[in-house]
């Protein structure tokens, strides 16, 4: 109850001064709004929503770190040589409060009959062994694409994402777990070293989600999570090759919340000041569809499912106004409380919110339809197959092996 009365205050607060804000044209009382709604849903999450958490903790650095700390400095927040417009703060205040709306109403609805455990034998147990082989194939060609250049390494190291989600669905032992971990990881930590840390912390946000959900792994999550400043902290440090020091603590965090919410700006210059009319984001799904994207997928293209605007509170602004952005939010936090629903459910099921909850990750700074952009992928159902039918020759093989003994 007293949780409740607090997340109730903290949204109330929220709303207060985003009206004050507006009304006196205090942009700075609008930005602690979006903050206080921050703290409503993190009140919220703690301790029994740990991926909504986790969509907190990346929706902060993503869009409010940067606006934030310079706020608390005293320094210029607003991007430069743009125009003051209140839209983009109400949006992402309205953001936030639906998408914890979206995930107590899954969790007041399907999540009340519970939890149905599966013995996920069977196929399940082929499917966890040959994903993980594909698993440490892909990870090898992650490695050697660095030193060789061609074609073949670079589509199969693109799988590398597929296979991994394949196999923790399979809810594999604590050994296996970490080294899947590690197989995902390893290849992107040479990007820390070139200013590229936003697939890393994505990824890292996958894997800390993954033992959120196993629940016997929390402790271990925390930790894999609270090293990453840490890690960062230490490639600052060897990128100055200077020894360390507080100052550069502070610089290198600096860095890392620059490179991190570069999404604010883009928020701010591409939020239209009204709906488009159209739905550009079905728009966007007609482009990906359209044959050209489908073979360049193929080929090992990245796909890109955006609607011309870019960050997907603009997609959902775009489409219907503050509602789209309601909506949109509170999908994506049934999508959040569904991964965990699923857990124990099947595998297959399972493997397709694990991969969505990647997009979900990176929806803050992404497109709307970021979470939903591997099923317009023919490279993940490739890698799917060749799980499945992988696993299924295996079993035929074992089956005939037993018989003949």
């Amino acid at each position: 109850m007293t949780k409740l009365v607090f997340r109730a205050v903290l949204a109330a607060l929220s709303a207060g001064l985003l009206y004050l804000g507006v009304c006196l044209g205090r942009p700075d009382f609008m930005l602690w709004g979006v903050y206080c709604a921050l703290g409503s849903n993190l009140v919220y999450a703690l301790p029994g929503r740990p991926v909504f958490l986790l969509f907190q903790i990346s929706f902060f650095f993503i869009l409010l770190a940067e606006p934030g700390l310079s706020a608390l400095r005293g320094a210029a927040w607003w991007p430069e040589g743009a125009a003051f417009s209140p839209t983009p703060l109400i949006a992402m205040d309205v953001s936030l409060l639906a998408a914890q709306a979206g995930d107590m109403l899954f969790n007041r609805s399907l999540g009340r009959r519970g939890r149905a455990r599966s013995s996920q034998g069977g196929l399940c147990d082929f499917v966890r062994r040959v994903s993980l082989i594909f698993l440490g194939l892909a990870f090898c060609c992650s490695i050697a694409r660095f030193y060789l250049r061609y074609p073949l390494l670079d589509q199969f190291s693109a799988l590398i994402g597929a296979f991994f989600c394949v196999y923790l669905s399979t809810r594999p032992e604590t050994g296996g777990v970490y080294l899947a971990i590690g197989f995902y990881l390893i290849p992107t930590i040479p990007g820390l070293f070139g200013a590229s840390e936003y697939t890393f912390t994505l990824r890292l946000l996958l894997c800390v989600g993954y033992l959120f959900i196993r629940r016997y792994a929390i402790w271990q999550g925390l930790a894999l999570l609270l090293g990453l400043p840490a890690v960062l902290w230490a490639v600052a440090l060897v990128r100055a090759g200077t020894g360390f020091s507080l100052s550069w603590l502070s610089q290198s965090f600096d860095a890392y919340v620059a490179q991190m919410g570069r999404s604010f700006e883009a928020l701010v210059r591409a939020m239209p000041s009204g709906m488009n009319g159209g739905s550009r984001i079905l728009q966007a799904f007609s482009d990906a569809l359209s044959p050209e994207a489908l073979l360049g997928a193929l080929s090992g293209e990245n796909i890109s499912v955006s609607s011309g605007l870019g960050p997907f509170l603009a997609d959902a602004f775009a489409d219907w106004g503050y509602v789209g952005v309601a909506l949109y939010s509170a999908a994506a936090g049934c999508c959040l409380a569904a991964v965990e629903w699923v857990n124990d459910r099947h595998y297959l099921a399972f493997t397709f919110l694990l991969m969505a909850l990647h997009g979900l990750l990176a929806l803050p700074g992404s497109t709307a339809l970021a979470p939903v952009e591997f099923l317009l992928n023919p490279m993940f159902y490739l890698a799917l197959m060749l799980c499945l039918l992988s696993a299924l020759l295996c079993r035929a093989f074992s089956g005939g092996s037993r018989r003949r003994a």
